[in-house]
């Protein structure tokens, strides 16, 4: 985590030849995503890191013989939270439409979590969700709203307030103006939150 950019960055040219033996096993492809994460966040800044997102991109388009491996796609998605800042409107909005509709199919206004694995797998999935800045905000506005839902039932965790404050941000990281939910929408958000019992509170 000290290591500078210029380190970070030196060592994705090799990193990226190693992609090919991704499917050797689960654990070696979990391996590889984390690395790829840490060598190129947050995705943009850097001399060249666009060329770099370009070059992961086409890494992210290969099928994986491990996608339901619990590891390797908790690894995979931290990976997107961590370079997010250098995914494309396009590539951040094809992302969010797969991982959308396993959290909230069709019209359904709450987050569906029938066991404990899609919890853990949740808390990865809401994460890089919240910063994809790029998104659509009716897309944003949605799962705002499931998550205060989830704040409503008190059945909120850690990342929760995390991905409300980001999907809300009234100052983005690297998204435009454009990208900004409107002031209403945050501050009806807000009132629920003020809202909340002490007991809730220390609930959660």
């Amino acid at each position: 985590e000290k290591w500078s950019p210029s380190i970070l960055r030196g060592l994705w040219p090799t990193l990226l030849k190693q992609s090919i033996f991704r499917k050797a096993s689960p654990a070696y492809e979990a391996r590889w995503w984390n690395l790829a994460g840490f060598f190129l966040r947050p995705g943009f800044g850097y001399p060249l890191d666009d060329h770099r997102m370009k070059e992961f991109w086409r890494v992210c388009l290969e099928k994986s013989v491990h996608d339901q491996q619990q590891e390797c796609l908790l690894q995979r998605l931290i990976a997107f939270r961590r370079v997010a800042g250098g995914l494309n409107k396009g590539q951040q909005v094809q992302l969010a439409t797969q991982l959308i509709h396993t959290l909230l199919p069709k019209k359904a206004k709450e987050f569906l979590l029938k066991s404990k694995l899609e919890r853990h797998q949740y808390q990865e999935k809401i994460r890089v969700l919240a910063a994809f800045e790029r998104i659509d905000l009716k897309s944003k506005q949605r799962l705002g709203e499931a998550l205060i839902f989830r704040l409503r039932s008190g059945n909120a965790e850690d990342c929760d307030f995390w991905a409300l404050g980001r999907l809300g941000a009234r100052q983005l990281l690297y998204g435009s103006v454009g990208d900004v939910l409107p002031k209403q929408v945050c501050e009806e958000w807000l009132k629920t939150l003020l809202t909340l019992s002490l007991e809730e509170r220390e609930d959660l």
